[in-house]
């Protein structure tokens, strides 16, 4: 996790192994996040991904912002989502 500015806090990657997912470990890693926003007082939380995990960020209420074309293995784009939390 990282924060930019006095209001934004990032979860600069969240990955399961394949062998754990669907189990709710990302949930709960991404409900930790929060948590450390709200602690931290940042009202906007926001992850770097790759298109395949948008689905997993935005039934967590994230929302797509951006798509920055990288040079990585299996996903040729990182996806930028972002979504405000309650303090």
């Amino acid at each position: 996790m990282s924060a930019y500015t006095d209001n934004i806090l990032g979860i600069d990657w969240l990955a399961v192994d394949p062998e754990y997912q669907s189990k709710g470990i990302g949930s709960r890693l991404v409900k930790w996040s929060e948590r450390r926003a709200r602690i931290y007082k940042k009202n906007v939380l926001f992850v770097w991904s790759v298109k395949a995990a948008i689905p997993f960020y935005k039934r967590h209420g994230f929302r797509k912002s951006s798509i920055i074309p990288i040079d990585m293995e299996e996903d040729r784009e990182a996806v930028f989502l972002a979504k405000r939390v309650r303090l």
